[in-house]
């Protein structure tokens, strides 16, 4: 069985969200919590949601005084604001959506204290939530391109030797391969000391400038050969100050996310994605291939890139991709929150017209191995509408696993869901 361990509670330059919902933020003085009147927070268009707001110091309710509120579209237009009064009973806030979407109700505290914040959200028919652009007429043929492109690069595999992050199962390697304009995509390689040949299992990165944690290499003791990757063109196992020194201000890889936006051919996402399919060229031609079984997983970012993994590469058997990020870009337009990183600034149509053929949503459409979706409904990082969005968009087999109370961590249950998912579709 496939180890897919959660999201770290530390994801780069996002920081670290609110778990908010049924969970609580804030100092440890003061919390608040937000909680919808449905356990699973789905309504259908003109159901009114009800939330149920107490605001708590060190365990003990607030019984007085008030609290500040907004409720917005999934993280964009606002819908109202105010401020309520605190009684025995907490507080309580009422709201409906007419169209599909998510509503989300942001609740912090106000006065002298350090402030503390929670958040609920509710999910009009998030079966119908619809993506917020349609795919570029030209999206296929420009893809197309690119991976002929890369394809005129040979793979040139270099390896090295890490014997002292091997264990008893596996033996692990740092990977350098060639991709486009020149680059190289490094990673650590581990591959099961037991006789093959093996399933092999892509992890592509969430976001952030770090050198790859080992237990990115776990599903190494399940019998997978399994090369995680970095996005970026550094060396998987250098220091974490060199990593630190490159995110920091005025970094080279600070916001690395928005570089090259100002055209398609030149989007530092570019070179990135194209990484999965340059990844797979190489575990496809090793000896050790089982030749059946080509799985991609990440989360947060690394779950978008598993969508573009699948989109891109026919090879790719199954996916599962936790609160995805980079999709539904264009979400702004609809008044809600677009996916992370939200790389269009104050709707700069240069921009907004490269981001169209960088958007998750897109690749969902050509995925056709099964997959599976976590979705956090109160995910301020990868909003929720961004996530359905995808879902709502894939034609293959898929299943989608749902946190109605939970943000960027993802589902509690999806690792034990993604597990199972993987092993039921191994060829």
């Amino acid at each position: 069985m496939i180890s897919l361990p959660r999201i770290p509670r530390c994801l780069g330059t996002l920081g670290w969200l609110l778990v908010v919902g049924l969970a609580r933020a804030g100092s440890a003085q003061l919390t608040v919590t937000v909680t919808p009147d449905r356990d699973d927070a789905v309504y259908a268009p003109g159901d009114p949601a009800r939330f149920a707001i107490a605001v708590r110091r060190e365990g003990v309710p607030v019984g007085a005084g008030e609290v500040r509120f907004e409720a917005t579209l999934d993280g964009g237009r606002t819908l109202a604001k105010g401020t309520l009064a605190l009684g025995e009973q907490g507080a309580a806030w009422q709201g409906t959506l007419t169209e599909p979407g998510v509503l989300r109700l942001k609740v912090g505290s106000t006065g002298d204290e350090p402030a503390a914040e929670g958040i609920g959200a509710a999910a009009y028919a998030p079966e119908r939530i619809q993506a917020a652009d349609t795919e570029p007429e030209d999206f296929v043929a420009f893809w197309n391109a690119q991976k002929a492109a890369l394809a005129h690069v040979p793979v040139d595999p270099v390896l090295e030797d890490r014997p002292a992050l091997a264990t008893d199962a596996y033996t692990v390697q740092a990977v350098s391969l060639a991709n486009v304009m020149g680059a190289r995509i490094h990673g650590l390689l581990a591959v099961p000391r037991a006789p093959g040949p093996h399933p092999m299992h892509l992890l592509v990165p969430y976001a952030g400038v770090y050198p790859l944690p080992l237990w990115m290499l776990n599903s190494a003791k399940d019998g997978y050969v399994v090369l995680a990757i970095e996005a970026h063109e550094e060396k998987a196992d250098l220091p974490k100050e060199y990593f630190d020194a490159l995110n920091a201000r005025g970094g080279r890889l600070e916001n690395y996310f928005r570089k090259g936006l100002e055209s398609r051919d030149n989007f530092y996402y570019r070179r990135v994605y194209l990484s999965t399919v340059r990844a797979i060229d190489y575990l496809a031609s090793r000896p050790d291939w089982d030749g059946r079984n080509m799985v991609v997983t990440g989360g947060s970012q690394g779950g978008g890139l598993s969508l573009v993994a699948a989109g891109l590469d026919s090879r790719v058997t199954c996916i599962t991709a936790n609160v995805p990020a980079l999709c539904d870009f264009q979400g702004w337009r609809l008044g809600r929150m677009g996916g992370w990183p939200q790389p269009v600034v104050d709707g700069d149509p240069v921009q907004a017209a490269t981001v169209r053929y960088y958007d998750g949503v897109h690749f969902a459409r050509h995925i056709r191995c099964p997959a599976l979706i976590g979705v956090g409904y109160v995910d301020t990082v990868c909003g929720p509408s961004s996530d359905f969005a995808v879902f709502n968009t894939l034609t293959c087999e898929k299943d989608l696993v749902r946190g109605p109370h939970v943000g960027h961590s993802g589902p509690t249950d999806f690792d034990g869901r993604a597990a199972a998912w993987l092993k039921a579709h191994l060829r």
